[in-house]
């Protein structure tokens, strides 16, 4: 995912602890060969159909072993987790390390986190010598 994601390894990962109250409210994401039907009366509940047009992906993309943390905004005052301007605040103690790609600037990245007092584990992606996989290293 590295190279979708994260601009070919020049980017960084951010690890949640699935646990966390609010991470752990997190959804799997369901892979088919086929566009979701959607029926008429998933037209009257909203959640429902927003589950069935975010929570579903090609099955070309089921490698990946998605989760989807989902935020309300307005249409849903109940819904425990909350959109502030377009964003999902997470409290701080769901953020467990951070994780820099092989081409990542590690020193760009510690310079952001000191800024930010951040103090959380930062480790980095290695490629491993002749062989298409990666080792975390830190």
């Amino acid at each position: 995912m590295w190279a979708h994601y994260a601009q070919k390894h020049e980017g960084i990962c951010l690890e949640f602890d699935a646990g966390h109250d609010q991470v752990g409210r997190a959804c799997r994401v369901l892979y088919q060969d086929h566009f979701p039907l959607i029926e008429p009366d998933a037209l009257s509940d909203p959640l429902r159909l927003i589950n069935e047009m975010f929570l579903t992906k090609s099955q070309e993309w089921a490698y990946e072993e998605e989760y989807r943390l989902m935020g309300r905004s307005d249409f849903d005052p109940t819904f425990p987790l909350r959109t502030v301007d377009d964003y999902l605040p997470l409290r701080p103690s769901a953020l467990t390390g951070i994780v820099a790609g092989v081409r990542a600037d590690v020193a760009a990245v510690q310079e952001v986190m000191s800024q930010s007092g951040c103090d959380i584990p930062l480790r980095r992606a290695v490629q491993v010598p002749n062989q298409y996989r990666l080792e975390i290293t830190g």
